[in-house]
Formats: C-alpha cells, sequence, structure tokens
C-alpha cells in the first residue's frame, strides 16, 4: 500500500491544516507534517528516498522537479486555479466516483509512477516531467475535501471537513461555517484537539451546547475587532490597478476584512489585506465575479490562487 512519509500542507490556513488533519486521521504519527508557504524555503529536509504527499499546495515547476529527483514518489491534491495551470503535464484524470476517490493504490497504480509519461512531455511541451509526480486538481473541492476521499474514499466526510470545505470555497451554505472557522482559530493547531471538535459536531464527545456558546461569543468579539478595521483600510497601487483598498491586519483577519472592504468599496477592482510576518509582507486578495480576477495579479508578484481569493508574498 502506498504510504506517505512526508505531509506538506498549506499554512496558516483552516483548510491546509484540514488536509493535515485527514493525513493524520488515517496515517497518525507515521507521518512527517511540515507546513508551508508560498515564498518561504521549501521543507526539503530528509526528503530522499521518501513518499510525499502535498495537500492544498503546489510548488512551481521547478521547485517540483527538483523534490522529484530526490523523493521516491510524490502525489498532490489541490484545488488552486494557477497551481493547475502551472503544474498540467502532471495532471491525471480524476479519479473520483459516486462513492469518492478510488483507493490510493488503485488510483496510483492506474498512472504507474514507472511511466516516463512520454504523451505528457509532447503534449505540453515540456522537455523534463518527471515520472515519480502524480497531480490531482478538483476546483470543485476543497483541500480539507480532497484529501479526506484520497485517504478514505467512499467514506462520508466528517462534518468539520464539510465545514472547512463551505468556508474556503466561500460558499457559506451550511449553518455555522463562520462560528465553527472563529472557534478553530481561538485553538492552538493541533491533530487531536481538532479529533476533540469533530467528535463533538458529530454529537460524541462532551456538549455540543457549550461548544456553540462559546462559539457566538468568539464571534461577537470578532466582529466587533472587525467593524474597527474597515474604516482604517486605505486606498492604494498593487500592480496596474489603483484604488485598491488595503488594510493591515493579523492574518486571522485577511479573508473576513478583505470581503468587508469589497462591501464597502463597490467600486474597486478588488481587496487586499497586508499581514506583515516572518520578515515578509503578505497579501491576502479578495473579489467577486464581477471584478478582477485575482490570481492573475497574485501570480504576477509570483503567488497564486482562486479567480476570487488569492495571495502572494513579498519583502518586507
Amino acid at each position: 500500500m502506498w504510504t506517505p512519509d512526508i505531509c506538506i500542507y498549506h499554512d496558516p490556513c483552516d483548510d491546509g491544516f484540514g488536509s493535515a488533519w485527514a493525513v493524520w486521521r488515517k496515517w497518525g504519527e507515521a507521518v512527517d507534517f511540515r507546513p508551508t508557504n508560498y515564498g518561504l524555503p521549501v521543507p526539503d529536509e530528509a526528503i530522499d528516498g521518501k513518499h510525499v504527499l502535498i495537500s492544498d499546495f503546489s510548488f512551481k515547476p521547478d521547485v517540483l522537479e527538483a523534490l522529484a529527483a530526490r523523493a521516491a514518489s510524490i502525489v498532490i491534491l489541490d484545488h488552486h486555479k494557477t497551481a493547475e495551470s502551472d503544474l498540467i503535464a502532471y495532471r491525471v484524470a480524476s479519479a473520483v466516483t459516486a462513492a469518492g476517490l478510488a483507493p490510493v493504490d488503485e488510483w496510483i497504480a492506474a498512472y504507474r509512477f514507472e511511466d516516463s509519461h512520454p504523451a505528457r512531455r509532447s503534449d505540453f511541451g515540456m522537455l523534463h516531467v518527471a515520472p515519480n509526480v502524480l497531480a490531482m486538481f478538483d476546483m470543485n473541492r476543497s483541500g480539507a475535501m480532497l484529501t479526506w476521499r484520497f485517504c478514505f474514499p467512499g467514506e462520508k466526510p466528517p462534518q468539520l471537513v464539510r465545514h472547512l470545505q463551505d468556508r474556503d470555497l466561500w460558499h457559506m451554505a451550511l449553518p455555522d461555517t463562520r462560528r465553527l472557522s472563529l472557534y478553530l482559530r481561538s485553538f492552538e493547531r493541533d491533530f487531536e484537539k481538532w479529533t476533540v471538535i469533530s467528535e463533538t459536531l458529530e454529537g460524541r464527545a462532551f456538549s455540543r451546547h457549550d461548544m456553540f456558546v462559546e462559539m457566538e461569543a468568539i464571534e461577537r468579539a470578532y466582529d466587533r475587532q472587525l467593524a474597527d478595521m474597515v474604516p482604517a483600510a486605505r486606498l492604494e497601487k498593487i500592480g496596474r490597478w489603483h484604488d485598491v483598498p488595503v488594510a493591515h491586519a493579523p492574518y486571522a483577519f485577511a479573508s473576513d476584512l478583505a470581503h468587508e472592504l469589497l462591501l464597502a468599496h463597490p467600486d474597486a477592482p478588488f481587496a487586499a489585506v497586508c499581514v506583515h510576518a516572518h520578515g515578509a509582507r503578505s497579501y491576502s486578495l479578495r473579489s467577486q465575479d464581477s471584478r478582477q480576477d485575482v490570481s492573475e495579479v497574485a501570480r504576477q508578484f509570483g503567488g497564486g490562487g482562486h479567480r476570487n481569493a488569492a495571495g502572494f508574498r513579498c519583502p518586507a
């Protein structure tokens, strides 16, 4: 059975950690978990001869080729638009069935790691396509949902994963998704703690009532802070786009604050929140279908993401 030795996942991101949590639920402490983000050093320590699962994240082709030259195999599960276009030569046809993903070994065997994939090389004009890399992209699922279905084919995803997807894709169709996401952020990201929260949502641990009381209080305090941040935004120029509302805030506020800025500035091409951390500036960009595709904005600065939610990192 194919088993990852290393899991590289998107951080700091609830959907990214949810992806890692799904891997942990499947394989436990046998996996070495490594968080990363765009612009950070590649977590490639002791990767030689290892099987690597990259969840809710992708590297640029040149970085991926360098990793593939050392790793035994690499499987990528991602749902970001820019990553799919960058890694189209590695993309395999979706193995999703009505029941979910085919079992891991069946999915991998269908594409044969040892095959040099000459068709992929000629189709995409690439001279060097690592034969030990497979990537599956699904724009209709979040990273956590993709990874859960990869790890547990045919099993119903837990409510926690469904809420993570609801938030990450910005559907907000499930009740209490926003409150739950804020509740999750009130704790350190910890696999065992998230397991307790998942079991509570399923009605198998502690009191759902007590948890939801806490969620309501956390959301109320969060919204008060958010309301104070919106007027502090300034109109700035990002790339060739003028009059972009930009606010500075901790990462925990980035997504919601950017959406509030969109509401407050209906004529802006998009909105941005700048986060100062780790000696750099990270920009979270948000848009709407009627406005600028921010994945293209982020790409110009070496970042990536979705049409309406993307980001990039630059020196402080």
